[in-house]
This record gives C-alpha cells, sequence and structure tokens, in this order.
C-alpha cells in the first residue's frame, strides 16, 4: 500500500486540465461513479441489501467490469478445489498447513504490489491484501474461524486452533504458515518496521484492527486510490478512496482523502499561477 515519492514531489506539475472540482465530502457521494454493476452493488450495500463480499472484491479496479461472469466462474471452480478439504480427518493444523502450501502454490502465482482481487483469480497476480482475502474466503468455505488483522502497512490471518495460534502470511510460499509463538510474535514485531526508510503515504496513527471481509473491500479500494494517486490521477483516487469509505471508514482511509484533496488544490493553484502572465 506504498505512496511513491515521486507521486507526492510531482503534485505542484499537475497540469491546468485539472478542472473538475473534487467536493466530494460524504463516503456515499463516491458511488455515483464507475461500471453500472460496480454502482448496483454499491448500492446494494449502502440499502443493507450487501452482495457476498467477493462480488465487490471482483468489481474493485475493474471499471469496465470485465468479464466478470468468467472471473466468478473461475472463483467458483477455487471454491471447489478447497472444498475437498472438508473431508479430511487431520488435525485441523494439518489442514490449514495444507491449505495454504496448495493455494500458494496453485493460485498466488506472481507478486505485484498493487494488483487488484480480479488478477488474482484471472492471472494470480497477488499481494497482502488480495492473498489474505482469498484466503479467508477459503477459510469461510471451510467453516474455520479466523480473524483478520490490519497493520499499518500490512494485513495477514490469524487462527485459533485447539493446538494453538497460526498466523497466515499470503506473500511468504516457504515460511508464511507459523504456528510457533517466538516465531508469530518476531513476525507481528518487523511488520511496521518494514516500512522504515521508504517512501510512503506516513498515517501517524496506530493499527492493529481485526476487520471483516466487507472492510477488507474498503482497503481494495484504498489499494485502487494509490494506484491512481501515483499516476497523478487524482479525480480517480479521489472517487476510489470515496468508495473505500463506503466500506471502511477509518481515520486512516480519511487522512488518504485528506492528501488527495490538498494535493489536487496544490496541482490547481499552480497550474493557475502558470497561465496568469506577467
Amino acid at each position: 500500500m506504498r505512496l511513491k515519492a515521486s507521486a507526492i514531489l510531482t503534485i505542484i506539475l499537475v497540469s491546468a486540465s485539472y478542472t473538475q472540482n473534487l467536493a466530494l465530502s460524504k463516503p456515499g457521494e463516491g458511488a455515483s461513479a464507475g461500471s453500472e454493476k460496480e454502482k448496483t452493488a454499491i448500492k446494494a450495500f449502502m440499502s443493507q441489501k450487501a452482495l457476498a463480499p467477493v462480488e465487490y472484491l471482483l468489481l474493485v479496479g475493474n471499471s469496465k467490469a470485465k468479464d466478470i461472469d468468467e472471473l466468478r466462474s473461475s472463483y467458483q471452480s477455487f471454491l471447489l478445489d478447497i472444498s475437498k478439504f472438508r473431508k479430511s480427518e487431520k488435525s485441523q493444523k494439518r489442514i490449514l498447513s495444507a491449505l495454504f502450501y496448495k493455494v500458494h502454490r496453485k493460485y498466488l502465482k506472481s507478486y505485484q504490489e498493487l494488483a487488484s482481487f480480479s488478477e488474482l483469480i484471472a492471472d494470480g497476480s497477488y499481494n497482502c491484501l488480495t492473498g489474505t482475502a482469498l484466503y479467508a474466503l477459503a477459510l469461510n468455505e471451510l467453516n474455520i474461524n479466523y480473524e483478520i488483522i490490519e497493520r499499518k502497512y500490512h494485513i495477514y490471518l490469524k487462527v485459533a486452533t485447539d493446538e494453538g495460534e497460526i498466523l497466515i502470511e499470503s506473500t511468504d510460499p516457504i515460511n508464511g504458515f507459523i504456528t510457533s509463538a517466538k516465531e508469530i510474535a518476531e513476525r507481528l514485531a518487523g511488520y511496521d518496521e518494514e516500512q522504515n526508510g521508504k517512501a510512503v503515504f506516513a498515517y501517524t496513527g496506530e493499527v492493529n484492527n481485526a476487520i471483516d471481509l466487507y472492510q477488507m473491500v474498503g482497503l481494495h479500494y484504498y489499494n485502487a486510490a494509490i494506484k491512481h494517486f501515483n499516476k497523478l490521477e487524482l479525480r480517480p483516487a479521489y472517487v476510489a478512496v470515496q468508495k473505500a469509505l463506503i466500506f471502511y471508514e477509518s481515520e486512516r482511509l480519511k487522512d488518504f482523502r485528506n492528501l488527495i484533496g490538498e494535493a489536487y488544490a496544490v496541482g490547481r493553484r499552480v497550474a493557475l499561477n502558470d497561465i496568469k502572465g506577467d
């Protein structure tokens, strides 16, 4: 979920072509942009008639809802594949271990920092957010209780079993199934430290939250907003973070929305000064 330093430093070069007003302030005001399928789905969520989380995940960053039926079919094949683990008589720990390595080997093929969930389903491009979402959906299918834990720069799964706590780290195909209490503590201590020295959106608050899959949809929109922002696409970035806030009204997302608005205002002022002449 990183913001490029170049995107921040280049904001003052935003051209006079940015003439659209970014005067959106309420989260719901972002629902009017996007494909018809996306608009309908978001309206259903806002009217408390939410679709299944995966329906939203497949739409995030998929502006034309391209091949949505094909993506849904691929996802259903994934569920059918992992449903076989239900018949296992092994311990829950062994089931989870087998599931972890199978999903990584077969479905999580290429790490891409800001890839969308639809890209994961289409070709295996994934990151910590989309990979964790896929594991969470798999655990839902198997009726295994879990927690999605959001940190400032990372997200992971925690599962409590009769044999102890397990941490599932979706970005580590070799050592991402962690059962040792000591190793779990060491991994958690490193999550917020690993971004030191890197140019990121520097939210100053603490983030260590258990969230649900709908709030995770919000974080997928947050990633989409960052992707637009890094390309200086301020209007789409603002709309994406507004959609994020529909699903997850967190302070971090509000701060990022404010940053986009300020960036737009600075760029527009500079552009107007450029065309005034002597």
